[in-house]
């Protein structure tokens, strides 16, 4: 259940949200992947390159949108002071990745300024990234998840919880499975709004086993959930998209899938007003058709 008045609640996923109460949201929070996906596209690995390719995406993708994600810096660098002014929702990183150079990320802490520049900017909903590694008890990772419930309701915005499911960091189990990334929805979704997770792909990477997966996770689930697009080829997404959707999911918060790309492109700016937005209207057809209402998530 919520910390948050049902009232305040209803009107921050509003704010967030399709008409008829899909999630079509875009992930531009990357810091470290993003250095490693523009290094490995020849292009500079710079804060003003990595601005501009932002910017670009902000300007291209946020009126298709109901939703972006962006990181403090960014928004610290770029956003005049006052209220965001964006066509569509705001949802801001409130954490700290420990990510090596051309790595995934390793571990994750909360930083508070995060919310500070939300409560500044308006922004409906704070995002926290936490790993859980298959076979462990996860109990630190679990602590971290109340404390940022705790943070995002205390300061009147929503709880969205990102959880990557990860193998043991020191072996003696194998791939993560589909119990593995229930346990971590069920742990990591308690008192948050939205849940954030991977495809379910660990029993089978068919549209069928997706949404079969799909259902029994929203079965566990006391909030809505949403996808995200790490790790799933662009060009197979709108199909396990609309699987999860049919299995309960509530759409997508997404950026590999959408704008990626646009890095390799000679003309990043171009190319995400044209393919990128594209592939993101397709996305929120998909979702607008096959997605459960957010509303349909909650308890009760």
């Amino acid at each position: 259940m919520s910390g948050l008045p049902s009232a305040t609640q209803r009107k921050l996923f509003e704010g967030l949200a399709r008409p008829g109460g899909a999630f079509a949201m875009v992930a531009l929070d990357q810091r470290g992947s993003l250095e490693n996906m523009l290094r490995a596209s020849g292009r500079p690995v710079d804060q003003a390159e990595i601005d501009q390719f932002r910017s670009s995406t902000v300007e291209a993708l946020t009126p298709l949108a109901s939703a972006i994600l962006l990181e403090k810096g960014f928004l610290s660098r770029t956003q005049p002071s006052g209220r965001w002014t964006g066509s569509c929702g705001l949802i801001v990183a409130a954490d700290e990745l420990v990510q090596p150079p051309d790595l995934p990320v390793e571990d994750s802490q909360i930083d508070p300024a995060g919310a500070t520049l939300a409560v500044e900017l308006g922004a409906q909903a704070l995002k926290l990234l936490v790993l859980w590694f298959a076979g462990e008890a996860n109990e630190a990772q679990g602590a971290l998840v109340d404390d940022f419930v705790r943070l995002a309701h205390d300061h009147g915005m929503l709880a969205l919880v990102e959880g990557l499911v990860r193998p043991a960091r020191h072996g003696g189990a194998g791939a993560p499975s589909g119990r593995d990334l229930i346990a971590a929805a069920e742990r990591f979704s308690v008192g948050a709004d939205i849940y954030k997770g991977q495809v379910p792909t660990q029993d089978g990477d068919s549209p069928e086993a997706v949404e079969q997966l799909s259902r029994e996770l929203t079965s566990r689930l006391e909030c809505p959930w949403v996808v995200l697009s790490t790790g799933i080829p662009a060009e197979r997404f709108p199909s396990l998209v609309g699987a999860a959707c049919r299995g309960g999911a509530s759409g997508f918060l997404a950026g590999r899938a959408i704008w990626s790309h646009s890095l390799t492109s000679a003309d990043p700016s171009v190319d995400l007003k044209g393919p990128a937005a594209n592939g993101l209207l397709e996305l929120v057809a998909i979702v607008d058709a096959e997605a459960r209402p957010w509303w349909e998530g909650l308890p009760a």
